[in-house]
């Protein structure tokens, strides 16, 4: 029997990543971080490079659904690239025994991972995702923009299946122990949100904030860097997952988001 989490809402939390980057140096520096809760990592499907299309109806055909774009875009910015990577999914047999590692090299020793979950198999699966890449073209007499292209990709929910009954909230808060949360700050989110359909985005404190707004009626998470200009906005709406960032004002890039048609 098997649970399924789908993307419904994102929301943001800020972590410190000098506390991740010095566990990856430190006393467990011989640990396979990257694969720290699986092994036994079965491919199931690989998207391949991305295909260049030449139509938003052939991108959508390809991707198996509509493929929406912005009905307004600051002047000077023009739709340049189109393209769809593949479906990507994966089957892992998780581990518990580096989780519990790094919980004892943190001293944290207030959470427990679930038991049960050692030895079970979960799946990932994300479907093709639609790259639309947009490029400013500077007016007579005007400044070059800078910081690059607007990126916009969509994609249906993002899927990932894992044993019925697992507590999320108590996996979930082992989570926010390891990124730096107080054991009552993250007993409290972990309890307080819905893990079957919420992404929580981890954002570095000392190198970007976020900000909770709203794009048509859904919840949305506008992540800004401090030493650069531009943004990133996250978001879900229906059965599709949407990311649009690149060098435009927070107010420029709220409002590319509400014309999406």
């Amino acid at each position: 029997f098997l649970d399924l989490f789908r993307v419904v809402s994102v929301r943001g939390v800020s972590f410190d990543a000098e506390r991740i980057s010095e566990l990856d140096q430190a006393a467990l520096s011989n640990l396979d971080l990257p694969r720290i809760v699986g092994e036994n990592v079965e491919v199931l499907a690989e998207s391949g490079p991305p295909t260049s299309y030449a139509t938003l109806e052939d991108a959508g055909a390809a991707a198996g659904h509509r493929v929406l774009t912005p009905a307004w875009l600051p002047g000077g910015w023009d739709l340049t690239t189109i393209e769809v990577a593949g479906e990507n999914a994966t089957r892992v047999t998780v581990r518990t025994e580096p989780l519990e590692q790094i919980l004892g090299a943190l001293g944290i020793d207030d959470v427990s991972i679930p038991a049960g979950l050692d030895g079970q198999q979960v799946t990932f699966r994300v479907p093709s995702v639609v790259h639309l890449e947009f490029t400013h073209t500077p007016a007579n007499g005007e400044l070059q923009q800078l910081g690059g292209n607007l990126q916009l990709l969509q994609a249906q929910s993002p899927e990932v299946s894992f044993p019925a009954g697992l507590d999320l909230a108590a996996f979930a808060e082992v989570g926010l122990r390891i990124l730096g949360f107080e054991r009552d700050e993250a007993y409290r989110l972990a309890q307080s949100v819905d893990w079957r359909s919420t992404l929580i985005v981890p954002v570095p404190a000392a190198n970007a904030s976020f900000t909770e707004v709203n794009v048509a009626g859904n919840e949305a998470l506008l992540i800004q860097p401090r030493d650069e200009y531009g943004g990133l906005l996250l978001w879900a709406s229906g059965d599709q997952v949407f990311a649009l960032g690149g060098p435009l004002s927070p107010p420029e890039l709220l409002e590319v988001a509400q014309t999406l048609q």
